[in-house]
Protein backbone atom coordinates (compact mmCIF):
# COMPACT_ATOMS: atom_id res chain seq x y z
CA UNK A 1 0.00 0.00 0.00
CA UNK A 2 1.18 3.41 -0.67
CA UNK A 3 -0.09 5.98 1.66
CA UNK A 4 0.46 9.93 0.79
CA UNK A 5 0.86 11.96 3.33
CA UNK A 6 2.46 15.47 4.87
CA UNK A 7 5.02 15.35 8.08
CA UNK A 8 6.89 17.14 9.96
CA UNK A 9 9.57 17.55 7.20
CA UNK A 10 9.58 21.02 5.95
CA UNK A 11 9.90 22.12 9.64
CA UNK A 12 13.08 20.44 9.91
CA UNK A 13 14.11 21.65 6.47
CA UNK A 14 13.82 25.11 7.79
CA UNK A 15 16.67 23.74 10.53
CA UNK A 16 18.58 22.61 7.61
CA UNK A 17 17.70 18.39 8.33
CA UNK A 18 17.01 16.52 5.71
CA UNK A 19 13.99 14.08 5.46
CA UNK A 20 13.10 11.42 3.71
CA UNK A 21 9.08 10.51 3.34
CA UNK A 22 10.18 6.55 3.52
CA UNK A 23 9.07 4.23 5.57
CA UNK A 24 8.67 0.39 4.63
CA UNK A 25 6.72 -1.85 6.80
CA UNK A 26 6.31 -5.88 6.54
CA UNK A 27 2.90 -5.85 8.55
CA UNK A 28 1.46 -9.25 9.30
CA UNK A 29 -1.67 -10.59 7.14
CA UNK A 30 -4.97 -8.99 8.93
CA UNK A 31 -3.33 -6.30 10.60
CA UNK A 32 -5.94 -3.14 9.71
CA UNK A 33 -3.23 -0.68 9.33
CA UNK A 34 -5.78 1.97 8.52
CA UNK A 35 -8.01 1.40 11.72
CA UNK A 36 -5.04 1.84 14.02
CA UNK A 37 -2.36 5.01 12.06
CA UNK A 38 -2.99 7.86 13.96
CA UNK A 39 -5.79 6.50 16.42
CA UNK A 40 -5.41 6.90 20.57
CA UNK A 41 -3.97 3.99 20.47
CA UNK A 42 -1.22 4.07 17.31
CA UNK A 43 1.07 1.15 17.69
CA UNK A 44 2.99 -0.96 14.58
CA UNK A 45 4.08 -4.71 14.96
CA UNK A 46 8.14 -5.09 16.55
CA UNK A 47 8.69 -6.96 13.27
CA UNK A 48 7.14 -4.39 10.96
CA UNK A 49 9.39 -1.28 12.48
CA UNK A 50 13.01 -4.17 12.20
CA UNK A 51 12.11 -4.30 8.79
CA UNK A 52 11.52 -0.88 8.02
CA UNK A 53 14.88 -0.28 9.94
CA UNK A 54 16.65 -3.06 7.93
CA UNK A 55 15.47 -1.88 4.67
CA UNK A 56 16.36 2.14 5.33
CA UNK A 57 20.25 0.08 6.55
CA UNK A 58 20.15 -0.94 3.71
CA UNK A 59 19.36 1.28 1.10
CA UNK A 60 21.34 3.71 2.86
CA UNK A 61 24.61 1.14 2.60
CA UNK A 62 23.69 0.84 -1.42
CA UNK A 63 23.27 4.30 -1.87
CA UNK A 64 25.75 6.42 -0.16
CA UNK A 65 26.40 9.25 -1.54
Amino acid sequence: MMLPAASDGRTFAQLGIQTYGFTPMNLPEGFNFSQVIHAVDERLPTDAVSFGAAAISEALRRYPN
